[in-house]
C-alpha cells in the first residue's frame, strides 16, 4: 500500500525522503467530464519540506498533483483565507507559545 510506503520513507531518483504522513480527505467526481479521471484529496504530513517533495513522490506513484494548499505551518494552523503574500497577526500568546517551542526545540541555536 502506498501510505505504508510512504510511512517508510521512499527514495525518488536516487533522493531519499523522510517518511511522510498522507490519508484520503475527500474524492471528487470531475463534472465536466463524467467519464474523466476522479479528483483524490489527500491531506499530507511532512517530517521536512523539501523543493517539490510531495510533487516528486506522488508522481513516483503515478499520483500527479494538480494543486497544494498548506494549511499549517509548524504549530501554527494558517487562516483558510489567506492568500498568497498576505500576512496575519497572532495573537500575543500563540506568539510566546511559538518562541517557547523554538527555543525547546533540538537543534535550535540561541544567540548570546
Amino acid at each position: 500500500q502506498i501510505q505504508r510506503q510512504l510511512r517508510a520513507g521512499v527514495t525518488v531518483n536516487g533522493t531519499r525522503y523522510a517518511p511522510i504522513e498522507a490519508w484520503p480527505e475527500q474524492q471528487q467526481e470531475e463534472v465536466d467530464e463524467p467519464s474523466g479521471p476522479t479528483n483524490r484529496w489527500f491531506r499530507v504530513k511532512l517530517l521536512e519540506g523539501r523543493n517539490r517533495e510531495i510533487r516528486k513522490v506522488f508522481e513516483h506513484f503515478e499520483m500527479p498533483v494538480s494543486r497544494l494548499k498548506r494549511v499549517r505551518f509548524g504549530p501554527v494552523e494558517l487562516p483558510p483565507r489567506l492568500k498568497r503574500g498576505q500576512g496575519m497577526t497572532m495573537p500575543q500568546r500563540k506568539v510566546e507559545k511559538l518562541l517557547q517551542l523554538a527555543q525547546e526545540s533540538p537543534g535550535t541555536r540561541t544567540r548570546g
